[in-house]
């Protein structure tokens, strides 16, 4: 044999060529395909920091999400959306397992009393803005890892009720127009 070598028997073969699936052309169908890889990747994780890319990847997927259906022409069927109804809960629920659940409504009251006490001691417009800030940032947070699966009751709608009646009082006070 050439260059000294010898036969021992066939050449090895080449794998074949890896082709990543072609995605679905239904957009709707994209979507529903890219959340159940979330759910699925959000299952398999074993710890927070995993957990933690796998929701920055989630809200990176929703912004492209929102700008895919921003016309919205597009409308699931009943099956697609029982669908994403499912991938969603299983997300959360793999979420939650690893993060443990979110925030109770006595966490939340307590949360929106203490907004309401910041609000109600500012003394200028720019205190004022900055609970709002604050506060805002704490909803969208609170959005993400809120269990929406939790009955409220009557009471607690009341109180928080109450407690925004009187945030929106003080707010207002320092941030309308004299």
């Amino acid at each position: 044999m050439a260059c000294g070598g010898s036969s021992s028997g066939p050449p090895p073969a080449t794998p074949a060529p890896v082709v990543a699936p072609k995605p679905p052309a239904d957009p709707i169908e994209q979507t529903l395909v890219e959340m159940e890889g979330l759910r699925d990747k959000m299952c398999a994780c074993t710890d927070k920091a995993c957990t933690d890319r796998v929701e920055g990847d989630r809200k990176a997927w929703r912004q492209a999400a929102a700008e895919r259906f921003k016309d919205g022409k597009l409308q699931p069927s009943d099956a697609q959306e029982t669908r994403g109804d499912t991938a969603e809960k299983a997300y959360r629920d793999c979420r939650r397992k690893i993060s443990g659940p979110g925030p109770s409504m006595a966490d939340a009251m307590a949360k929106m009393v203490e907004f309401k006490d910041k609000m109600c001691v500012c003394k200028d417009k720019p205190c004022a803005e900055k609970v709002v800030e604050d506060m805002t940032k704490w909803s969208q947070e609170m959005a993400e890892t809120a269990d929406r699966d939790t009955k409220v009751g009557d009471d607690d709608i009341k109180k928080m009720q109450d407690v925004t009646e009187a945030f929106t009082k003080c707010a207002t006070k320092l941030m309308a127009p004299p």
